[in-house]
């Protein structure tokens, strides 16, 4: 083996590949992510308990417009009872407007959106998805298998581009999609404080209608990469 080889080797051994260096640099910030869960969580379980015990039950559970009115109520009382977690949004704005660096920020909005993700779901990120949401913030790609939950991975960044004062585009492939992950995704943000679009390819595809303007005004629009194209060459032609 040349000796350059055998180097390499004996560093790898050592230190670790390229991809086991970086792992150990993002599980560092895990740990830090995970000490705010108990403080960002709080005791709203408890509260949330207490205040929807008194939301009537549908008398009849295969009416989905009773189904969907409870479940509107009982979103009203969740961010009625999530206003620290819109408290903490704005706290972090303003620390990164002051100049904050955003990695001394990321751990508590990570925790933060986490918690949102929890209660309006009852879906929480667990830490491979924290590592996958950082890979993505920083601008690289994050390679994950199927049923590993890329869906909820990618609320992390953009978030936390949300609150550095940027509008986030989420793109996904196809017009059901884009309708399903935006209308999962609403609840969670709504939690935050920010709101969630959607554009699709057979609605308002002229921009006439305001449809695709009040999606794009939304703090996060979701749609494919042909409406974001298409879209964007309407306005510069």
């Amino acid at each position: 083996m040349p000796i350059l080889g055998f180097v390499g080797v004996a560093f790898r051994k050592v230190f670790g590949s390229r991809n086991d260096r970086l792992l150990k640099k993002y599980y560092k910030q895990v740990d830090r992510i995970n000490a705010f869960e108990s403080e960002v969580r709080g005791d709203f379980d408890a509260r949330f308990a207490a205040a929807s015990a008194k939301v009537p039950l549908a008398k009849d559970d295969d009416n989905d417009v009773a189904a969907a009115e409870r479940a509107a109520e009982l979103q009203k009382i969740r961010v009625e009872l999530s206003r620290d977690l819109q408290d903490r949004s704005a706290a972090m704005r303003s620390r990164l407007e002051q100049g904050h660096p955003v990695d001394d920020v990321l751990p508590e909005a990570f925790a933060v959106l986490r918690e949102a993700s929890r209660r309006a779901q009852n879906h929480r990120h667990f830490d491979c998805q924290l590592v996958g949401g950082m890979v993505l913030f920083e601008g690289k790609i994050s390679e994950m298998k199927t049923g590993e939950g890329k869906t909820i991975v990618c609320h992390l960044p953009s978030y936390l581009k949300c609150i550095q004062g940027k509008k986030v585009h989420i793109v996904t492939v196809n017009d059901y999609l884009v309708q399903r992950d935006a209308e999962f995704a609403r609840p969670i943000f709504e939690l935050v404080g920010l709101t969630v679009g959607y554009i699709q390819s057979q609605v308002d595809p002229g921009g006439r209608e305001g449809i695709r303007a009040t999606a794009y005004g939304s703090n996060i629009t979701y749609g494919t990469n042909n409406e974001f194209g298409f879209d964007y060459l309407r306005d510069n032609m």
